[in-house]
C-alpha cells in the first residue's frame, strides 16, 4: 500500500463535506484544534490581508466560507489534516468510536485512552468489518485514511495488511 497524504484524502471529499469540515474546525473542541485555530486565522489573515484581530471578531459561518474558498490553495494544505480531524470527529465520532470497542481499544469518545498497545491484524480486521457494516465505506476509508497519515509512531502498522485481508481497496473507498 502506498501513502496516502491528507491533501490526496482532502480531495476526496464532496464539495458539502469540505464545507462541513471548514465550519467544523472553528467549533471542534479538541485541543490540537482549538491550538491550530490561531495559525489558521493568520493564514487567512494573509490571504484576505484582514488584520488577525478583525478575524478574531468574526462570525464562525463567515470564517468557514473564506476558508472554505481557499482550502485547496497551496499555502492552506497545511491544515487538511486539522481539517480532516474536526470533520472526522464532528460527524463520524460514533464511527470511530465503535472501530475501537470493537476491538478493545480504550479510549474516550473518540480519542485514545492512556497508552494502548498497537492493535494486531486480527483486531484491526474485526474493527473493519463493524465499520463495513454500520457506516458508508467512503467514510470508514476517510477515517482509515486519516488514520494512516497520521500514523508517525507506526501505532497502526498492522492496519494495511488488515485491509488486505478484507480485500478493502482504500483508493475505491474514497473515490465514492
Amino acid at each position: 500500500m502506498t501513502t496516502i497524504t491528507y491533501t490526496e484524502l482532502w480531495k476526496t471529499l464532496t464539495p458539502e463535506e469540505r464545507r462541513q469540515a471548514c465550519a467544523d474546525i472553528w467549533t471542534a473542541s479538541d485541543e490540537t484544534s482549538r491550538q491550530e485555530r490561531p495559525a489558521i486565522l493568520a493564514a487567512l489573515g494573509n490571504a484576505l490581508h484582514f488584520r488577525t484581530k478583525f478575524l478574531f471578531a468574526q462570525a464562525d459561518d463567515k470564517l468557514a466560507g473564506w476558508l472554505l474558498l481557499r482550502a485547496g490553495q497551496p499555502e492552506f494544505r497545511r491544515f487538511h489534516g486539522d481539517l480532516l480531524r474536526a470533520w472526522l470527529l464532528a460527524r463520524h465520532a460514533a464511527m470511530i468510536a465503535d472501530f475501537l470497542e470493537v476491538q478493545g481499544i480504550s479510549h474516550e469518545g473518540a480519542f485514545l485512552k492512556g497508552d494502548p498497545p498497537a492493535p494486531a491484524e486480527a483486531d484491526l480486521r474485526k474493527g473493519i468489518r463493524a465499520m463495513r457494516g454500520q457506516n458508508a465505506l467512503h467514510a470508514a476509508c476517510l477515517y482509515l485514511g486519516f488514520t494512516l497519515a497520521s500514523d508517525e509512531s507506526g501505532f497502526w502498522s498492522a492496519l494495511p495488511a488488515a485491509m488486505s485481508a478484507e480485500s478493502l481497496d482504500l483508493a475505491a473507498g474514497l473515490a465514492g
